[in-house]
């Protein structure tokens, strides 16, 4: 963890040098699930996302934007049976993941008017895993496990890192909107069977305010 932090400072230290630079807020939603190689594919679930971000001018149009944010991922399952639990069939689990992700995107950005811009966004995140929750709903009753999935011997790698490709926006100079999709590269699973494969994908939906 410790080096994970180093990085985010070095690496914001470093590119602001002789740059433009403006800090900010930014936080949203997230829509994210598990992909999934083989079995059963899980459901989309619901979350959030917050942190601090710069915008780092590199050029004229082309723009260098680090975040640090914490992040909710995870996924949903619906149809579960409980074992030795009668007429538990339709228990929905709902699986949360937490994470300290630092999303390092290369924004290319187009004037649309005098106060409205566009950006085109593509970039690698990486991502560590912080911890976990299981909710399960049953005949009007909600369960609770806090249950670490990272600690877990068959669980969840902490790290994670993924590509992540969108389209932002802002509105003169402080407002800032987006919408990304983040492509999982890491295989998650601790450990796997024929080879088993899980990875993140999720949508975030952003707004921001740049100082």
């Amino acid at each position: 963890m410790k080096r994970f932090l180093l990085i985010c400072v070095l690496l914001a230290t470093a590119l602001s040098v002789d740059a433009q630079l403006k800090f900010g807020v930014k936080g949203g939603l997230n829509v994210s699930k598990i992909r999934v190689s083989e079995g059963e594919v899980p459901d989309s679930k619901a979350g959030f996302h917050a942190g601090v971000m710069l915008d780092i001018a590199l050029t004229k149009r082309i723009y260098f934007n680090p975040q640090l944010l914490y992040t909710q991922r995870g996924f949903s399952l619906e149809g579960l049976e409980i074992e030795g639990l009668s007429g538990s069939k339709g228990v929905e689990a709902k699986v949360t993941l937490n994470y300290l992700q630092l999303p390092l995107d290369l924004n290319y950005r187009l004037g649309i008017t005098d106060i409205i811009t566009v950006d085109g966004i593509v970039g690698p995140y990486l991502a560590m895993g912080l911890s976990s929750k299981t909710t399960a709903e049953f005949d009007g009753h909600e369960i609770t496990s806090s249950e670490n999935y990272f600690s877990a011997d068959d669980g969840y790698k902490r790290f994670d890192c993924g590509l992540r490709l969108g389209v932002g926006a802002h509105l003169g100079s402080h407002i800032t909107a987006s919408v990304v999709y983040d492509l999982g590269m890491t295989n998650l699973l601790k450990e796997t069977y024929d080879d088993e494969k899980a990875k993140n994908g999720i949508f975030q939906v952003s707004v921001g305010w740049l100082f």
